[in-house]
């Protein structure tokens, strides 16, 4: 019956995917794609389960210095960077900016500030990294 029925229809290329797809309607295959598989009821679950855990335990950001965002040198800094600068034998740009809490364009503006007034003396200066010590 079969070949009786189709076999007009394969005389040439063309026609075999309708010849497929006629066959598969037949038979009860509907379509010729698969889809995508439905996830079974536990996978399901699980998955909501995990998506709540995720919206509970939301990390909390650190909060930055509040006086990383100094941009302007006042006398209360460049006190503090003086006796950072005294209580050790070299300081160096990085040095200065995590123990004040600042950034280091800030710092390296300190150290020339603080040698623009004679109370620290740069060792050596490479790009941006001052080596400073205490004015003698």
């Amino acid at each position: 019956m079969f070949r009786e029925r189709y076999t007009s229809l394969v005389t040439d290329s063309s026609n075999f995917y309708f010849l497929a797809r006629t066959v598969l309607e037949s038979v009860g295959g509907g379509s010729l794609g698969g889809g995508k598989k439905k996830k079974t009821i536990t996978a399901a679950e699980k998955a909501q389960k995990k998506e709540e855990v995720k919206e509970v335990k939301k990390p909390e950001k650190k909060e930055k210095l509040s006086s990383a965002g100094l941009t302007e040198i006042d006398e209360s800094l460049l006190s503090k960077a003086l006796s950072t600068v005294k209580s050790s034998d070299v300081v160096t740009t990085y040095q200065l900016a995590t123990t004040l809490g600042v950034r280091m364009s800030l710092a390296r503006r300190l150290i020339r500030e603080l040698s623009a007034r004679g109370e620290v003396r740069v060792i050596d200066k490479f790009r941006s990294l001052y080596l400073v010590s205490k004015a003698s």
